[in-house]
C-alpha cells in the first residue's frame, strides 16, 4: 500500500515547522536555541530563561492562531477546539508570567518571526484551508512542546520549572491528541502557497 502524497507532505511540514517553537538567546529570526545534552540523563538541557522564552513565544502564537481559527474556521469541531485552546493557553500564560516574574525574566510580548509567518499564512487562508493550516500549526508546535515539557519535567534543575513543566505537559499532550484526531478528519494538508 502506497503512502498518500498528502501524508508525506504533512510529515514534511511538521519537520519544517518544528523549529518554530525554538529560539536562541537573542535570535528571533532563525528560531534556533542553545541546547546541551546532559550526559547522565540523556535529556536536552536548556536554561530556565531559554525554556520560559520558548514556551512564551509558542503560547503567544497558539493564542493568536486560536483566535483566528475560532473566528474563521469552517469546521465546528475546529472552532470548538480553538475555544478550548484559548482557555487553556490563557491559564498557561498566567502560570508562565507568574513563574517568569519570580525568576526575574521578562517574557516576549510577541511571537517569533517563524510563528509570525505561519500566522500570516493562516490569516490569508480561506475556507477549509483555515482549518487545515490551524491544525497543522497546532500539530507542529505541540509535537515540539510535548518533547520540551517532558524533558524539563524531569531534567530542569530549577524545581519551579520542573513543576510548571509537569503541570503543563498533560495539557499539551491532550492538545496534540485532539489536533491529530482533527487532522485525520479534515483530510489532506493545506493548499501550498
Amino acid at each position: 500500500m502506497r503512502t498518500p502524497a498528502w501524508a508525506v507532505l504533512i510529515a514534511g511540514l511538521l519537520l519544517v515547522s518544528i523549529p518554530g517553537c525554538e529560539r536562541r538567546e537573542g535570535d528571533r529570526k532563525t528560531g534556533q536555541r542553545d541546547q546541551k545534552k546532559d550526559q547522565k540523563t540523556g535529556l536536552t538541557a536548556i536554561s530556565t530563561e531559554s525554556f520560559l522564552m520558548q514556551i512564551a513565544e509558542c503560547n503567544l502564537a497558539e493564542t493568536a492562531a486560536a483566535k483566528e481559527a475560532q473566528e474563521r474556521a469552517s469546521n465546528s469541531e475546529v472552532r470548538k477546539f480553538a475555544q478550548q485552546m484559548l482557555g487553556d493557553h490563557a491559564k498557561v500564560e498566567s502560570e508562565l508570567s507568574d513563574l517568569a516574574r519570580r525568576k526575574g525574566i521578562t517574557l516576549p510580548d510577541r511571537e517569533n518571526e517563524l510563528h509570525h509567518r505561519e500566522l500570516t499564512r493562516l490569516k490569508e487562508a480561506g475556507g477549509v484551508d483555515v482549518d487545515r493550516r490551524y491544525v497543522a500549526m497546532v500539530l507542529g508546535d505541540h509535537e515540539k512542546g510535548v518533547a520540551m515539557l517532558q524533558d524539563n519535567s524531569t531534567g530542569a534543575k530549577d524545581p519551579e520549572v520542573r513543576d510548571f513543566a509537569q503541570n503543563a505537559w498533560p495539557r499539551c499532550q491532550g492538545h496534540l491528541r485532539t489536533a491529530r484526531e482533527l487532522s485525520g478528519k479534515l483530510g489532506g494538508p493545506p493548499t501550498a502557497d
